[in-house]
């Protein structure tokens, strides 16, 4: 573990999203290069969106030589958590001089003359995708944030000649983290990390029965849903995979999930969770559905009819474009078990304090999503991803996630922000380069699902007697 990776600043409250030429970006001096084809293809040209000028710049860095040796770099104007590179080409002039790069590594460093490579979470070395035309930005975000004075581009493959417009994606950090210590005692209660306990979490969510201690035998509600949503990138799928490979017992990618900036779930999909211990699928279906983005936010409307369970499996939909009720497959008449019974929002645990200046029209939609969904008395939960990037030790050990105070500091400030309860807020750190499930990891899941789960057989306790008219007509349990 490096000790300059992190995730989010806790006192972060200026947040500049573009760090080389946004609000706070830097002076020309501060951008510097290998190599330079000649003035005219200097560093300082390099800025995104650059455009060509005759006599004056070609609109982008272009190197002397085309190796793997070049490199540009910035000098930030203070200490800074950096999320991800965005790049394009050489700026169009006219049919020649198609150069971008293909490829590149980047690195980082807090003094400028020690640098380390932005690395996979399996240690490898990360190579960025980067250009397959000259204007098209591309975006990519790291496996993990890092903390940095300094961010170098080190192009691997290119087109015709090494040349590149750039800027870097993250916020500046006012002092330097220190690494956290662990507290002796944990600050939430419940879990146990042992095979035993995961043994009973499986053969709980296994054998669940929607509200059966309400209910008499023959009375039977089929099935609840739990709705997945949030930022893109925030997790969602990633979570619904860790847990479908926690009942298969091996990693089971079932979902599309990624850091790519924009969302790779396009539909509404009613994902099915089946144990490699049973035949019957289990009595929960976990509901994903497109990201949320600045430019595909969520309508009160939309929300609206997924919540009352209009919107069929596999539903392709625009959750910005309000659904009509003539399209194919839309449920005109849902029964209660065709609702959503449990919404979950899930964040990225690295953008808590970025959310308002990098994706504020997200954050607000969320908020106005919150009103509807109380409306409909359903309980509400955030699942706080990526844990594993805010703290060294849970990165060592995910056992360390309750013991670790930026993790605790950072569940609070979500719950404050959206006005839950703290214990409906679950630290999460997914399944995503690991070739085989961690225990650990599945039982944190497995304990969120199963909270979840128990909170919406109280919700559903408030139906008992529409439940009753619709599945049956027997005498109510009392307990």
């Amino acid at each position: 573990m490096l000790s300059s990776m992190v995730s989010a600043c806790s006192e972060c409250r200026i947040c500049s999203q573009h760090l080389v030429s946004g609000p706070q970006g830097v002076a020309d001096d501060q951008l510097s290069a290998s190599s330079e084809w000649d003035p005219l293809h200097g560093p300082r040209w390099a800025r995104l969106n650059t455009v060509f000028v005759s006599r004056s710049h070609i609109g982008g860095w272009a190197a002397k030589v085309n190796d793997r040796y070049q490199y540009i770099q910035v000098k930030f104007n203070r200490v800074s958590i950096v999320h991800g590179i965005v790049t394009q080409g050489r700026s169009v002039v006219n049919d020649t001089c198609k150069q971008y790069v293909k490829s590149f590594k980047v690195f980082h460093s807090m003094d400028g003359r020690s640098w380390t490579p932005v690395k996979e979470r399996n240690g490898e070395d990360k190579v960025f995708r980067g250009n397959s035309d000259q204007e098209t930005i591309e975006t990519n975000y790291f496996p993990c944030p890092v903390l940095a004075n300094f961010i170098r581009i080190n192009p691997q493959t290119w087109n015709e000649h090494i040349t590149l417009r750039f800027d870097v994606l993250g916020h500046h950090k006012y002092s330097d983290p220190k690494r956290s210590h662990l507290e002796e005692n944990t600050w939430r209660k419940g879990i146990e990390w042992s095979s035993e306990f995961l043994d009973g979490l499986k053969t709980k969510l296994e054998n669940y029965v929607p509200i059966k201690e309400a209910l008499d035998c023959d009375v039977s509600f089929p099935e609840v849903n739990i709705l997945f949503l949030g930022p893109t990138g925030g997790g969602k799928s990633s979570f619904f995979n860790t847990v479908h490979s926690a009942f298969r017992g091996k990693i089971f990618n079932q979902a599309l999930s990624g850091r790519a900036p924009t969302s790779m779930t396009t539909k509404f999909t009613r994902y099915t969770v089946l144990s490699s211990s049973t035949v019957e699928p289990m009595r929960f279906k976990l509901c994903d559905t497109r990201g949320l983005e600045p430019s595909h936010t969520m309508t009160n409307d939309n929300m609206r009819l997924m919540l009352e369970g209009h919107l069929p499996d596999i539903f392709m939909f625009d959750p910005g474009v309000t659904i009509a009720s003539d399209l194919p497959g839309f449920v005109k008449s849902p029964y209660i078990h065709d609702r959503i019974h449990s919404v979950v929002f899930f964040l990225d645990a690295t953008s808590v304090d970025a959310m308002h200046s990098m994706i504020p029209e997200v954050v607000q939609n969320i908020k106005s999503l919150q009103s509807a969904i109380y409306n409909h008395n359903i309980p509400i939960f955030i699942i706080l991803t990526k844990v594993d990037c805010l703290c060294a030790h849970v990165r060592e050990d995910v056992q360390n996630v309750f013991r670790c105070p930026l993790v605790e500091q950072s569940v609070n400030k979500v719950a404050e922000e959206f006005g839950l309860r703290r214990n409906a807020v679950f630290p999460m750190k997914n399944l995503e380069n690991e070739g085989e499930i961690d225990d650990n990891v599945s039982i944190l899941a497995l304990s969120h699902l199963k909270t979840i789960l128990e909170n919406v057989d109280a919700s559903l306790f408030n139906r008992l007697s529409e439940i009753k008219e619709v599945y049956g007509h027997k005498k109510l349990n009392v307990f």
